[in-house]
């Protein structure tokens, strides 16, 4: 069976409305709510119109690289406001970090030092590979996690555990059990 392929419903203006809107940083919801339509009409005449798609890409970009312009020039002087838009809409690149969050990496080392530790100072072989499976499994899970943050895909809004949060996981028992249960 051939799929049709249906024309977009949006007509010219309402595009250009919607692009404009993503432009100064609105949001597709925001838009759609501005000319009338469901949301799932931009994505759907997006998807029937290459042209259009592509320009709700540059639209969706414009505010960053308007503001990435405006620190460049205005860094002497004062990039303040411009960074201050930056850490909202891309908080993944650009917001400040808590200087206590640890990265899986972090995470990662240290268990694989852990583990050495505990392989040297548990006396039977088979009590050292449980220990060892169990710390090799924690490090995937915490590798598959940062590897998921980092393809974004929570929109880089998720945050980085803290190290106590770690801890006490751990000490818990509620990570182990997931990762090895």
């Amino acid at each position: 069976m051939i799929e049709r392929i249906q024309p977009p419903q949006l007509d010219a203006l309402q595009q250009r409305d919607i692009c404009t809107i993503l432009s100064v940083g609105g949001s597709r919801e925001t838009a759609a709510k501005y000319i009338g339509c469901p949301p799932e009409a931009i994505r759907r005449d997006a998807d029937r119109d290459p042209a259009f798609a592509e320009r709700l890409k540059r639209a969706e970009s414009n505010l960053e690289v308007t503001h990435l312009s405006i620190i460049q020039e205005a860094a002497p002087k004062n990039w303040r406001a411009s960074a201050w838009v930056l850490e909202r809409i891309r908080p993944d690149r650009y917001a400040k970090r808590d200087p206590h969050a640890v990265t899986t990496e972090q995470l990662a080392a240290v268990l694989s030092c852990l583990a050495e530790i505990l392989v040297e100072e548990i006396p039977t072989e088979e009590h050292q590979e449980n220990v060892l499976r169990r710390v090799e499994g924690i490090v995937a899970h915490l590798q598959s996690a940062g590897e998921t943050r980092n393809g974004r895909a929570d929109n880089g809004k998720a945050k980085r555990p803290r190290a106590a949060d770690v801890a006490e996981s751990l000490t818990n028992g509620h990570l182990v059990s997931e990762v090895v249960g």
